[in-house]
């Protein structure tokens, strides 16, 4: 995304994306991290990270809640950003 957003994109994912996230039982433990590796110049990059023991779950809160979100997310920052999701896998 871009940098200049940073600020009112860090908002936005800790007071709507998380809390609405959070709201179903299906997800504990947000974690918003910064992406190191750069891209190119003033771009940014942050992942969130939503833990769950329910695949079928997260999948289905993902391909109905989450929706409405991206939209959100698409009509306030239009082409400043990019936003996609991957289900991982913790591995010890």
């Amino acid at each position: 995304m871009e940098a200049s957003i940073t600020d009112e994109f860090l908002e936005w994912v800790k007071n709507d994306y998380i809390k609405q996230a959070l709201t179903c039982s299906y997800f504990t433990n947000p974690v918003v991290a910064r992406i190191l590796t750069e891209t190119e110049p003033g771009v940014v990059g942050y992942a969130v990270h939503l833990e769950t023991d329910n695949l079928k779950s997260a999948t289905c809160w993902h391909d109905r809640e989450a929706s409405d979100l991206k939209a959100v997310l698409s009509r306030r920052f239009g082409q400043r950003i990019v936003f996609f999701s991957t289900f991982m896998e913790v591995v010890e």
